[in-house]
């Protein structure tokens, strides 16, 4: 039999548990929503990374083809937030040519123009952002390439990390448990 205070004590665990499964669920369910608008739109998942800083923070990065032989890059952490970058993707780290930056600009302004119609899909299907920053205005300073290294890139069929195991997994000595 169990002591009052054992049973109170597993009941907050429970508690805590469920609040954390329904948020697991919910980002799942968003993350799949963006990947599927996204894909309707014309973006084609290329590669993926799913980054641990510790036990609790953590995100997925996925490249998705663009315009100018661009990718816009969808970051999701825990938190919930989603980011959205224009850059184009090269083998080494490096800086991107003064041509590359002149296209990436285009296509930064691109997505500018294609945001209103995401949120909009994002909203026929019950998300709605409760906040949008515009952090960089659409400019050379801000054109970036991706290593394609540090990415999953799809070969044939499309497979994406589902958030929910990301939530639940973290990074010890470089695997991924």
């Amino acid at each position: 039999e169990f002591s009052d205070e054992a049973i109170t004590y597993l009941e907050s665990e429970n508690d805590k548990l469920q609040v954390e499964a329904e948020c697991l669920l919910e980002r799942q369910y968003i993350a799949t929503q963006f990947n599927e608008i996204l894909k309707e739109m014309g973006y084609n998942l290329l590669g993926q990374k799913a980054n641990s800083i510790n036990k609790d923070t953590f995100y997925t990065n996925r490249l998705y083809s663009y315009e100018n032989g661009n990718v816009a890059s969808v970051t999701f952490s825990s938190s919930g937030q989603i980011s959205i970058e224009i850059g184009s993707v090269d083998n080494v780290s490096r800086e991107p040519s003064k041509q590359e930056a002149i296209k990436q600009v285009k296509s930064m302004e691109k997505l500018c123009e294609d945001l209103p119609e995401i949120e909009e899909r994002l909203a026929e299907r019950g998300i709605v952002l409760k906040q949008r920053i515009a952090m960089q205005p659409a400019c050379e300073e801000v054109a970036q390439i991706f290593n394609g290294k540090d990415y999953n890139i799809k070969v044939e069929k499309e497979e994406y990390i589902p958030i929910q195991k990301e939530l639940v997994m973290y990074m010890e000595d470089e695997q991924w448990l």
